[in-house]
């Protein structure tokens, strides 16, 4: 009885330790099933243009939440410090006391959903207080 207690607790311990070191990645939604929207001078490059290139758009994906290279890397993302400078220079990741964040927002289904119903009704809103300032004038 005693030897099985043991054996459990050195289990647990055991298996406390090597937990943390396996993490699973985030699943990162393919960019094809993001609806991109882009507000960008007409000279020099597109975000787009960064993302596609390699694996960024995994490692943006996952900068949603600040990260470190090394925290990426345990994560399995793969990524360079070239990847991070290009992002950077894009525009599209930024470096914060040592942790990378994504400064674009990237919106899930439900987040664009509930901003699209917002914009609705800020739009009637709107409408509605400012119709006759242009349909007297037509």
């Amino acid at each position: 009885m005693m030897n099985k207690f043991k054996l459990s607790v050195l289990t647990i311990f055991l298996l406390s330790i090597s937990l943390p070191r396996i993490q699973a990645q985030t699943n990162v939604r393919a960019y094809e099933k993001w609806e991109a929207t882009q507000f960008v001078a007409v000279s020099g490059h597109q975000p787009e243009d960064y993302v596609l290139a390699d694996n960024n758009w995994e490692i943006i994906y996952n900068l949603r939440t600040p990260h470190t290279l090394n925290e990426l890397l345990k994560m399995g993302v793969k990524c360079s410090d070239s990847q991070l400078l290009l992002l950077e220079v894009g525009g599209l990741i930024d470096r914060t006391k040592g942790k990378w964040k994504c400064t674009i927002p990237i919106l899930d289904e439900e987040q664009t959903t509930s901003l699209r119903n917002i914009s609705k009704e800020i739009a009637k809103s709107m409408y509605s207080n400012t119709k006759s300032d242009f349909v007297g004038s037509m």
